[in-house]
């Protein structure tokens, strides 16, 4: 991300795993005034008449060093859990951990072989909502832009696998934790 002030592009850079940023501007440093950083975040700072080259030069060590299987996003799971673990406790003692944020990331938990419970409905803009049941544990869940998901989800019945945070929703008053879906995995 750049800016320009004064005739200068200025800016920051954030990488993905196995992609050392630093190293990419090392490498194309004859079109960068002033840079520094680490493995994974940078600033810099470029002429404004030496960006397309920057561009170009910086798309090219992109392009060796990003393999295929660099650009699919892994996620993380912290712990599986049941349905029966989530309780209005366990979201108050999974708060007293925060806040979260970049150096104290939200626990991502994993549900396995969960069973749609009802019927899943697209609500605001592309967000999937429905109900998950495991045993006689019948839970609300939410995927922001998930939208995509609903067809498949209807088609998947038993057997959904969930990776999710944990948020708090709110059910006749009372704070409830509530699942956001980070992603699915069918039978």
């Amino acid at each position: 991300m750049l800016t320009t002030i004064d005739g200068i592009a200025k800016g920051s850079a954030r990488s993905i795993p196995g992609f050392d940023i630093y190293r990419a501007l090392v490498q194309c440093s004859e079109h960068i005034l002033q840079f520094g950083g680490h493995k994974y975040a940078a600033g810099l700072s470029i002429k404004l008449d030496k960006l397309p080259q920057f561009r170009e030069a910086f798309s090219a060590v992109a392009r060796q060093q990003i393999g295929e299987d660099m650009l699919v996003p892994e996620i993380h799971i912290d712990n599986e859990i049941d349905l029966s673990d989530l309780t209005p406790k366990f979201a108050r003692i999974l708060n007293q951990i925060g806040p979260f944020g970049p150096g104290n990331a939200r626990p991502v938990f994993a549900l396995r072989g969960v069973e749609l419970y009802g019927s899943p409905r697209i609500v605001g803009n592309n967000h999937l909502r429905f109900k998950v049941r495991q045993g006689s544990r019948v839970v609300d869940a939410i995927g922001f832009n998930l939208g995509d998901y609903l067809q498949p989800l209807q088609a998947s019945g038993a057997g959904v696998d969930l990776a999710f945070s944990i948020d708090e929703g709110d059910y006749a008053g009372e704070v409830v934790p509530q699942p956001k879906i980070r992603d699915f995995k069918f039978s």
